[in-house]
């Protein structure tokens, strides 16, 4: 998978294009997910691509573009953990998380890609 980032700092200063209601869970502590706008120069995975837009876990390494996310591989919606920095860190709630983004992506993108068209 294309990683993004090392640490939190990396994503401040972009762009926050949407912030979940869902947070991500580990253990006993929830984490609040951001969409950012990220660079698209390497924003293509097995075809898809959304435009650099990152999805984003606040205060842990975990960070993708949107298409990694959803399409590195076929079943990757299905599974409910996510793996983070190895074992070191897991989410045990992947499949909301998934839904919430694909219900962004089916209703609001094609909002936030004419606004971001015409600059308005």
């Amino acid at each position: 998978m294309k990683y993004l980032k090392t640490f939190e700092e990396k994503s401040k200063g972009q762009e926050i294009i949407y912030t979940f209601k869902t947070k991500a869970k580990s253990g006993k502590y929830d984490y609040t997910i951001h969409i950012l706008q990220g660079k698209p120069k390497y924003d293509e995975t097995n075809g898809y691509s959304y435009n650099g837009l990152v999805i984003s876990i606040d205060s842990t390494p975990g960070s993708w573009y949107i298409s990694t996310f959803l399409h590195y591989t076929p079943d990757s919606k299905y599974k409910n953990t996510i793996h983070i920095n190895g074992n070191d860190w897991v989410v045990t709630n992947g499949r909301e998380i998934a839904e919430e983004l694909e219900d962004w992506l089916k209703y609001q993108y094609p909002v936030y890609k004419d606004v971001k068209k015409y600059n308005l």
